[in-house]
This record gives C-alpha cells, sequence and structure tokens, in this order.
C-alpha cells in the first residue's frame, strides 16, 4: 500500500494546484486499499545434506541429513538415472535416501530431484532441490601381458601388465598379499612375486577400482639337477672307429639336454639315462640341463680307450703264372704286420695260412681271379688286397673299343686301359702301322685320324693284332640364316642350316618367344617382340665344342593405310590393316570432319569398304578414324575415301 501511495504521490506532485492535490489523495485512498495481496507465512522448504557427489559404477550413495521444513510435512524423491531411488517419498525429518546406479549410468551426470509437497496450498509453493551424481566408469581389470617365471638363481618371478588407465594416475593391488603399486601409462611391471596364483586390480584417483584380472601363475622355483653319471663303456672296435658311454642319472621328468665337453655337442631326450655314442678316443665330462633350462655340474671322466690297430691290406708282389709244365701260379704277399702272428685268407675258398714276417708266398693257385686279406694278433682284419689274376697260357684275345671322336686338333691315347678292355689278362701292348706289325707306331699316345694296330702279347709269347680306328672331327660352324625385318607381324620363319652329323637348337633370352620346334633349323618362331628380336642357333656333333651364331628378327611398327578405293575394282577396296590379329579383340570407329561418329565395329575384321551404319557407301572426302585394342593400344588417325 505504501508503495502505490509514493508513486501517486510521485506523479501527483507535478500539479500545482495543492488543494487539487489533496482532494484527489483521499479519493483514491479508498479504492488503493483493496489491492492489499495474501501471503503465505510458512512456505515449504527442503534442504539437502550435499548437492553434489561423485561414485564409482554401480556403488550406491547415500545422501544423509535432508531437512523437510517449513509447512512441508513430506517429500517425493525422483531420478533421470537408469538406476533407482531409495526411498522413493520421505516424511521424516531429517531424512537418507540412496541412489544405486545402474552400469548404463557409467560415465555420465545423474540428476536426482527431491520435491516437498504443500499442505496449505496456495499462494504457498511447494520447494525443491536436486542432487548431482557423476557417475565415474571402474576401469577395466588390468591385462595379463607376459609372466616371467622364477629361474634357477631367482626364486620370484614377475607379471607384465597392460590395459592400465591412460588418463589418470593408478594404483595396482596384487591379490593375495595386498601389495600395491602406484604409477601412470598403460603398463606395468610387478616384480618379486614368490610361487603362487595371483590376481591384479586397479584403481585410479578417483577411487573407483576395476574387478580382478585373469589368474597369473608363478611356479615354483626350478631346482639344479645332480651330474649325470657314466655308466658301461664301451671302447673302438676293429669295423667301429668309434665308442659309446651310457650316462644315467638324469632328470626322471620333462626333457633334459645333455652336453659333451670338448665340442659342446649337445643331445635331449627323456627318462633317467641315455647312451651316447660315436665317441672317439679321449676323455669326456657331461652336463644335463633340466627342461627349465639349470645346468648341472660335470660329470665324472668318461675314457674312451684307442682303437686297436688294423692292418693295412696285403700288398701283391710278383706274380708267377702256371707254365705248360707248372699248372698252377704263384704270388708274394708283401706289407703284412711285422709283429704277432698274422692269418692270411685267401678269397675264393676262405683258405687261410698262419705265419709271420711282412711277406709271404701263396702257392698252388689254379686260374681264376684272387684276393687276400690279413688279421693281426688282435683280431682286426683288413680290406682285400688288389685282385691276382692267375692265367693258363693259351692264345690271347684282344678286344678292341675305337676311342670315341675327339675333336680337330684334339688326338686319340691308344694306350688308354679302356680301348684294351675285355682282352686278355696280362697281355703286354705295343702300337702299329700295319697289319703285320712290323712297322711300329711312334706316338699311340697321341694318334690322329687314321686306322691303326694293337698287338698283345702274354708272358709266354703267344700274341694277337686287332685294329683301331681313330676319328677326327671338325669343329661344328653355326649358321643362324640370315637377318629379317618384318612388317607388324610377330611371327616368322627361319633359316638356320645344319652340317653332317650336328643337331642344333634355338634359344632366345626372351621368356615369350616361342619356336615350334627349337631343333628345326627351319622352325617358325611366335610372340616376337616389336623391334629387335635377337635368336640364337646352337650347333653342336656331340664331339666338339658346341658353337653359336645370331640372328635378327626386326618387328616394325603397324602401318595403317590412309587411302582406300572402293569402286568395285578389287583393289584397295577395304580398310586392312596388316597385323590386326595381333592387337587382338579391336574396336573400329570411325568419324567425319565435324566429328560424327559414322561407323564403328567392336571386332574389327579388315572389311570396312567406306560405309556408314547403314551399308549407304560414304562420299569422297577425308574420315578420322580411331582403333582400340583389348591389350591396351590405342590408334588414331585419317582415312581418304576416294572412289
Amino acid at each position: 500500500m505504501k508503495q502505490v501511495f509514493c508513486s501517486i504521490v510521485g506523479r501527483i506532485d507535478k500539479f500545482y494546484f495543492k488543494g487539487f492535490f489533496i482532494g484527489l489523495v483521499l479519493l483514491i485512498m479508498v479504492p488503493v486499499s483493496g489491492y492489499s495481496q495474501k501471503r503465505c507465512s510458512d512456505p515449504p522448504s527442503i534442504t539437502l545434506g550435499e548437492s553434489s557427489g561423485t561414485t564409482c559404477y554401480t556403488s550406491p550413495v547415500t545422501i544423509s541429513g535432508n531437512i523437510i521444513g517449513g509447512s512441508a510435512t513430506a517429500v517425493t524423491i525422483s531420478t533421470d538415472g537408469n538406476g533407482s531411488v531409495v526411498p522413493a517419498s520421505a516424511s521424516s525429518s531429517p531424512f537418507d535416501f540412496t541412489y544405486i546406479p545402474d552400469s548404463n549410468d557409467a560415465g555420465s551426470v545423474v540428476t536426482i530431484t527431491v520435491i516437498t509437497n504443500n499442505p496449505r496450498g496456495s499462494p504457498c509453493k511447494a520447494d525443491r532441490a536436486t542432487y548431482v551424481l557423476t557417475v565415474i566408469s571402474n576401469p577395466p581389470p588390468p591385462v595379463i601381458e607376459n609372466i616371467i617365471q622364477t629361474t634357477c638363481t631367482s626364486s620370484t618371478g614377475d607379471v607384465e601388465l597392460s590395459g592400465l588407465p591412460t588418463y589418470a594416475d593408478w594404483t595396482v593391488t596384487t591379490s593375495p598379499g595386498g601389495m600395491t603399486i602406484s604409477g601412470s601409462g598403460a603398463t606395468a611391471v610387478i616384480p618379486h612375486l614368490t610361487a603362487g596364483t595371483y590376481t591384479f586390480r586397479v584403481s585410479v584417483s578417483s577411487g573407483c577400482m576395476s574387478s580382478p584380472s585373469a589368474q597369473a601363475e608363478i611356479n615354483e622355483q626350478p631346482g639344479f639337477p645332480s651330474p649325470p653319471l657314466p655308466g658301461m663303456i664301451t671302447g673302438p672296435t676293429c669295423s667301429i672307429t668309434t665308442g659309446s658311454v651310457i650316462m644315467t642319472g638324469l632328470p626322471a621328468t620333462g626333457t633334459w639336454t645333455l652336453i659333451r665337453y670338448p665340442g659342446t655337442i649337445s643331445t635331449s631326450g627323456t627318462g633317467t639315462s641315455t647312451t651316447v655314442t660315436g665317441l672317439p678316443p679321449g676323455t669326456f665330462n657331461f652336463t644335463v640341463s633340466s627342461t627349465a633350462g639349470c645346468v648341472s655340474g660335470l660329470s665324472p671322466d668318461v675314457i674312451i680307450p684307442g682303437r686297436p690297430p688294423v692292418p693295412a691290406p696285403p700288398v701283391i708282389g710278383t706274380i708267377i703264372q702256371p707254365t705248360f709244365e707248372i699248372p698252377t701260379g704263384s704270388v708274394i704277399l708283401n706289407g703284412l704286420p711285422g709283429t704277432g702272428t698274422w692269418t692270411i685268407i685267401q678269397t675264393p675258398g676262405d683258405i687261410g695260412s698262419t705265419g709271420s714276417g711282412t711277406s709271404f708266398t701263396v702257392t698252388g693257385l689254379e686260374a681264376g681271379i684272387y684276393t687276400f686279406s690279413v688279421t693281426n694278433v688282435s683280431g682286426c682284419s683288413s680290406t682285400e688286397s688288389s685282385e691276382v689274376a692267375i692265367i693258363i697260357p693259351e692264345r690271347p684275345e684282344i678286344v678292341i673299343t675305337d676311342p670315341s671322336p675327339v675333336c680337330y686338333p684334339a688326338t686319340a691315347d691308344l694306350t688308354a686301359p679302356e680301348i684294351t678292355a675285355g682282352s686278355t689278362q696280362g697281355l703286354v701292348y705295343t702300337y702299329w702301322i700295319n697289319n703285320l706289325a712290323t712297322s711300329p707306331m711312334q706316338t699311340p699316345a697321341a694318334a690322329p685320324e687314321g686306322t691303326f694296330y694293337i698287338k698283345g702279347t702274354t708272358s709266354s709269347g703267344t700274341f694277337d693284332i686287332k685294329p683301331v680306328n681313330v676319328t677326327v672331327t671338325e669343329m661344328p660352324d653355326a649358321n643362324a640364316g640370315s637377318d629379317q625385318i618384318l612388317g607388324f607381324q610377330y611371327t616368322a620363319i627361319l633359316e638356320a642350316t645344319l652340317g653332317e652329323g650336328e643337331s642344333g637348337i634355338w634359344f632366345s633370352d626372351s621368356g615369350k618367344v616361342v619356336f615350334s620346334d627349337p631343333t628345326d633349323p627351319l622352325s617358325s618362331v611366335n610372340n616376337l617382340s616389336d623391334g629387335n628380336n635377337f635368336l640364337f642357333w646352337i650347333v653342336t656333333n656331340n664331339v666338339c665344342p658346341a658353337d653359336t651364331d645370331k640372328v635378327a628378327v626386326t618387328v616394325g611398327e603397324m602401318i595403317i593405310p590412309t587411302l582406300i578405293t572402293p569402286n568395285g575394282d578389287t583393289k584397295n577396296e577395304f580398310f586392312i590393316i596388316n597385323g590386326i590379329e595381333t592387337l587382338g579383340k579391336t574396336e573400329l570407329t570411325v568419324f567425319d570432319r565435324k566429328g560424327i561418329q559414322i561407323f564403328r565395329n567392336t571386332e574389327y575384321n579388315n572389311k570396312w569398304n567406306g560405309v556408314d551404319y547403314n551399308d549407304n557407301p560414304l562420299m569422297n572426302d577425308t574420315y578420322f578414324y580411331r582403333l582400340k585394342s583389348s591389350k591396351g593400344k590405342s590408334y588414331s588417325g585419317y582415312i581418304v575415301i576416294r572412289r
């Protein structure tokens, strides 16, 4: 009322007549008093113990000490979150309420609204208050990245973790034991863990903690194996140059590795014993490492004795052949063991002779081939001696194998054993230029081309004479033919030559070129490349070194005509492009001077004779074409039609 009055006075003060002012005031006082408003003498109120807070994931939050005031007697409690609020209403003061977050609330802000009732009605109004809750996501559990187990020298292991929060400092808690380690970054190492099973949880500065990680198993510390023990030792023998040993006391479980010294040669296996073979004479020691890699100390010495001496085979000395008077032969054997007694074994027959000394004469040998071995006092036997041939006197027979042809200016060696292989054994050979063996050959080891004679004589003076032919072949002379220049075509017929007794083969260093018959001097060749193609003709007579000649086949560019005269005289009637087949599927498009397309063939075959789409003859003029190949090549130009 006072405010209304003052407002009126302020406005009336502008009048000049005070009497009029007083009257006007009196006139107005009565209706103004009717504007007096009602006021709420005890408005409802709500005061929360806290206005905001945080929680981790689904951890409940309780807000205590909330006061209902004024005329309010109860409140309702609601939320915009995915969780639930308990209770949903309250009528006592002070009161508590609890918000239980849902997992979908993680990472968001939830508003809890508390509204009073209004028992007195208007003009009083219900009061409201809000609690703002920030729901923080729990960090994910740590990831077991790697487990470093205990070793032979370390009684504890380590666990390498990854997947730690990178957005805040963290603390990792080990269970069991409760050991903590703090830091930052995505990875961490939990050290010094004794044998057992562990899980890990990570918490951040907000207090939110992950669920436990997967389990990490730290094994018990492995022990050192005992040094291996040598068992039975087997030394080398006459026939086996190495010895062996049985090693015992090896780890009963897992796979072990046995290491030999010197040499650090290792053998892996399982079980408590193994046999080590291939040991040369000498002293050896062994260690064994377990599956865990723990290495034992050295074993006792393993001594492999030396191998007993093996005698050398007897050396064949003088051979006495049978004669017509004495039907058996003999041989002197040298190089026998100089100490102790020995036994000589004659093969065939397995006849033994015992004696001593470095030589011995074996007698009574009938016709045949013999070898001899000797066994020394240690029981070791030599290998067989070279063969001893005992031959009954008879007319000898020479078997001649002509020497292989040689390449001029080389010569043949008639004294080579293969020339007379298969002849009567024990012959003495001489070489002659005539069949009566009266003119000696001066250079039998370097014979030129021709026919010569070989005489074979026995120790008793009988002989045989046979001819031998020497062939000397000239060097081959390769001729690959003349160079060729082709138009736009990729096939050619080659023109090489071959001499008598020669063979040849075509070769190209291009992987694309294909010969119809690489051994034919007149072979066709396909898949030539643009430009120069170098082909090689390699000729041999199977005696001399091969000779090679080269021919160049040049493929020119495609020639596209610029004029056709389709007037019916059968000459130059069609737009013919030689070699178009090499382009594959080819499209021809023809345009007039205005650039209008007047003809198109997607598989052109050299049959266009100056017509349009409807086979109407085009007038004499200059036209333009475009060729497009399925192999990626394109050509364009002009073509003149003149009828």
